[in-house]
């Protein structure tokens, strides 16, 4: 039996320990994952092994939660991963170490260490594709139109009528709603009279009610016959899940638009709702402090990042508003 085999039995035989015992323990899909990746970091301890040994005894004698420089060197030796798939190998490992060898862990520093964003620009649409998805997000609340235009290049790719694209395109974008906050709409926060859906506190931002348009209200009275508790429903009046929404926004413009450009990895629906729409906004004359507000942020920086301004252009915009 090798190095790897043995290990691995050992893990099995504390995980089963656990469950009879029943602790609750932190398994992130499925425990053939867990033991995937638990194999591949034992095969890059067995390669590197007096590199990493000199790590762990350092660790040891510092008496530091267990050894973030060893979770961070393997998975930097799969730059090919996700920030999910690094996510569940890091826990992975994690659970190994804990449950076999004894290691403390800090499960909350070693997440933030293993899921350390990359830089990435997002992606702002054009004024073309936000037009197109205007109107196909229209187009997929009426049953008739999806006829009229099934044998279109693009209609032939919606064969049903979609509420929640209908109705929750339009009122994203004129509130400038995360994912979360399109999601958390309850009927309670529309007041249809005035023209306002009142958007909850997320990520830090202020919560506020937001100013929609005529045509999203219209919308508004399309769908909320149909709903129970929340602007976007699933089965039973259940709330769509934001990751669940952010899926379907994907699937919406690749059938729209095909495969995202080059270093986009997907239609992102935070680009679409509030990057793209801020750019809009201050290309349109609006001042700093209105989109500030607009986007409910609390700094002034968090508005100047959503513009991705160049070194030039933000000097003369903070001139312009001195």
């Amino acid at each position: 039996m090798n190095v790897i085999e043995r290990e691995l039995n050992r893990y099995r035989a504390e995980l089963e320990k656990y469950r009879q015992a029943n602790i609750k323990v932190i398994q992130p899909i499925t425990q053939f994952n867990y033991e995937h990746y638990i194999a591949l970091f034992l095969e890059w301890v067995e390669k590197y092994r007096e590199g990493i040994r000199r790590l762990v005894q350092r660790a040891a004698i510092e008496r530091r939660d267990v050894l973030p420089e060893v979770i961070d060197e393997w998975l930097f030796t799969h730059p090919e991963w996700s920030h999910g798939t690094k996510q569940i190998a890091a826990f992975a490992v994690l659970s190994y170490l804990h449950w076999v060898h004894r290691f403390k862990i800090n499960y909350k520093a070693i997440k933030h260490i293993a899921t350390r964003p990359e830089h990435f620009d997002p992606y702002i649409y054009t004024d073309e594709q936000i037009e197109q998805i205007f109107f196909w997000s229209e187009v997929l609340g009426n049953k008739e139109a999806l006829k009229t235009l099934a044998d279109d290049p693009i209609g032939r790719h919606f064969k049903r009528v979609n509420l929640n694209l209908y109705v929750g395109v339009r009122v994203g974008w004129d509130t400038l709603a995360r994912a979360s906050e399109v999601c958390s709409i309850t009927l309670q926060d529309i007041d249809l009279d005035n023209r306002l859906v009142f958007i909850h506190a997320k990520k830090g931002s202020r919560p506020a009610w937001a100013k929609i348009t005529e045509e999203s209200a219209q919308r508004i009275e399309d769908v909320i016959r149909y709903r129970q508790n929340y602007l976007l429903e699933g089965k039973k009046g259940k709330p769509v899940s934001p990751t669940s929404w952010s899926v379907q926004f994907h699937r919406f413009c690749k059938k729209l638009f095909g495969r995202p450009p080059e270093k986009v990895r997907y239609w992102r629906w935070h680009d679409f709702s509030r990057h793209s729409h801020v750019v809009k906004l201050f290309d349109q004359g609006y001042s700093m402090d209105d989109i500030q507000m607009l986007a409910r942020h609390r700094k002034r920086s968090s508005t100047e990042i959503y513009l991705h301004l160049e070194p030039v252009r933000r000097r003369v915009l903070m001139v312009g508003n001195e």
